[in-house]
């Protein structure tokens, strides 16, 4: 079975499983540990958040995969805020914490007044307990909350990066895609824009007067319903059909600026998705300022401690009685260990209590007051309760910012997954498809230098026509000689040595008596072309357009060599024939010359 890793994309918790058979059985396992029902789970696996029920059913390897978990009723346009989280101890109220201690009576003297004072703090310690208990609750809360917000920052930062890291990929494709149509686009806009300039480059390019006639004579003869009065011809312009020619740009038009129209859209959607990609803000600060809360609530905690340790002191002292003897430790509260002294720190931290007001004695009551009782059980109980309200502040703020990021990060996943890749696909398809419609206008601009292109080509294949008809002529005259030759050789022999063999070998040979067989050259229809001479210097580049090829007056003077080079070939193929090539004159024969004065020298 595959292994799969499931992220919580909430506090970016992690696990592993073994995958199930289906897909109903992974989210019920799911469920037991990210307590999200299975109907509200949203199972996606990168780097381009494909749905994971897309691979059930199919033939794809699913291990080592990392699938995020996201709660649908957080990123669905329809979820509900979410409700507010109370993640620290119940606010204490005059039952559970009094505000102030019971009343403090002094009255009496020796153990009696001593006896009154011992039960005030006991009662004292008492209500202390409670805040200190209290104090533990939101410390350990506050803790708990604290290491919840950076699991869930932690989990939103990588949400974040995997959706920055996807639309890079998305981005590249787009980039691509952008510059091949914007290219496109500008091609096309020239060929749009200079229309009519090609137009009249045309009407300035005369035909040929030999090619006109020709074109005119084949029109005229073309049909027996043709106009007995054809339209003239004298220039280029007048080859094409401009009426139907501008309707087609008409409609170039129309699909180039709907086009350059949707293409604008499209960008200026895409830059806004690329901002609201990078836009995302973390939320950092929130568990910061949460993490300093806990700072001042330890010291608070510590103060407490400190004032119950003190009020134990003097509890231990008046039941054990040292204050009716001086105190020798110097750490005891307070050093002097009279009973009068102890009375006096009880009703200062008494009124403290009561009032928020310290006592101020005079100089002989400098060592009375201690200062871990300085404090305010009261305004403790409230410090704690704002800090709790700033923690629970911070707690929800980071669940509505972390609502907000996966609201933004499912719109972008819907994004990336529909609407952008629609878009790429749309330039994919604008691309490769809509040259047919312009090819029209490429052939107008290009026309004059296709013209140009034309004379030249007609040029060179009527050199060659007149090459090869000399060729076919000289090789005909030259089989005919050698047959000539042959058969007067025959003749020779059958005359003299013929008449001496014996009939056995006519028998035989039968052939011996015969003549060499006929040589007639077997040629197609004639090609009709215009007679179009053209000098390869008189050949000149053509206008501008679209490189047509290699030139024809380089195709013209290659004719010439290309017989030299077939010439050539066929003395390599014979090197006996090299030395026949040349005459006495110094003039170079021909392969076929060669080989024909080899044969006479040979025969006679």
């Amino acid at each position: 079975m595959a292994t799969l890793t499931f992220c919580f994309a909430e506090s970016g918790h992690t696990i592993s499983l073994i995958n199930e058979e289906s897909l109903e059985a992974l989210k019920q396992k799911l469920h037991e540990h990210f307590q999200i029902n299975p109907n509200d789970q949203i199972l996606l696996y990168g780097p381009n958040f494909r749905a994971l029920e897309k691979m059930y059913g199919s033939k794809v390897v699913m291990d080592n995969l990392t699938v995020f978990v996201y709660d649908k009723r957080v990123v669905t346009e329809s979820s509900k805020l979410p409700s507010p989280i109370n993640c620290m101890p119940a606010r204490p109220t005059e039952n559970t914490i009094p505000l102030f201690p019971l009343p403090l009576d002094v009255q009496g003297t020796g153990d009696g007044k001593a006896s009154s004072v011992a039960k005030y703090i006991l009662d004292e310690l008492d209500r202390l307990s409670k805040v200190r208990e209290y104090s533990e609750q939101c410390l350990a809360a506050g803790k708990q909350a604290l290491l919840h917000l950076q699991l869930q920052l932690k989990g939103i930062e990588g949400t974040i990066l995997t959706v920055q890291e996807t639309f890079k990929s998305f981005q590249k494709s787009f980039e691509q895609n952008e510059q091949r149509l914007s290219t496109q686009q500008s091609q096309h806009g020239n060929l749009i824009l200079n229309f009519e300039a090609s137009l009249q480059r045309m009407q300035a390019v005369q035909l040929d007067p030999l090619l006109r006639e020709f074109v005119v004579q084949r029109r005229g003869s073309a049909s027996p319903l043709a106009d007995p009065q054809p339209a003239a011809i004298n220039t280029l312009y007048d080859c094409i059909n401009a009426d139907k020619e501008r309707a087609a740009l008409g409609k170039c038009a129309e699909i180039h600026y709907k086009v350059e129209e949707d293409f604008r859209r499209i960008k200026a959607s895409f830059a806004d998705l690329t901002h609201r990609v990078h836009s995302f803000a973390s939320p950092a600060s929130v568990v910061a300022q949460s993490g300093a809360v806990l700072e001042p609530m330890e010291e608070m905690h510590a103060t407490l401690l400190a004032a119950v340790g003190s009020l134990q002191r003097l509890h231990r002292r008046i039941v054990e009685q040292d204050w009716k003897v001086s105190s020798q430790d110097p750490n005891d509260c307070p050093s002097d260990a009279s009973l009068d002294l102890i009375v006096k720190t009880v009703i200062a931290y008494d009124r403290l209590q009561r009032t928020g007001e310290r006592c101020t004695g005079d100089a002989s009551d400098g060592q009375l007051y201690v200062g871990d009782l300085y404090i305010n059980v009261g305004l403790i109980v409230s410090f704690l309760v704002a800090k709790s309200d700033e923690i629970e502040a911070a707690r929800n703020s980071l669940a509505m910012e972390l609502y907000r990021i996966m609201r933004k990060v499912g719109q972008l996943q819907s994004e990336f997954t529909h609407k952008l890749r629609e878009e790429i696909e749309w330039m994919k398809k604008w691309t490769s498809s809509r040259s047919d419609y312009f090819m029209k206008l490429k052939q107008i601009a290009g026309l004059p230098k296709v013209y140009s292109e034309l004379l030249g080509e007609l040029a060179r294949r009527n050199h060659y026509n007149k090459v090869f008809d000399a060729e076919v002529g000289l090789f005909t005259e030259k089989v005919a000689n050698m047959r000539a030759n042959e058969t007067k050789q025959r003749e020779i022999f059958m005359s003299t040595f013929g008449r001496l063999l014996p009939p056995i070998f006519f028998e035989s040979i039968p052939s011996l008596k015969e003549k060499p067989p006929y040589f007639s050259a077997s040629l197609t229809e004639k090609q009709r072309l215009p007679d179009i001479q053209v000098r390869p210097a008189d050949l000149r580049s053509g206008s501008e357009g679209d490189d047509a090829g290699p030139s024809p007056s380089r195709a013209v003077e290659s004719g010439d060599a290309r017989d030299r080079a077939r010439s050539n070939s066929v003395v390599m193929a014979f090197p006996s024939l090299a030395g026949l090539g040349q005459q006495s004159g110094g003039e170079e024969l021909s392969a076929l010359d060669a080989l024909a004065l080899q044969y006479n020298q040979l025969a006679y």
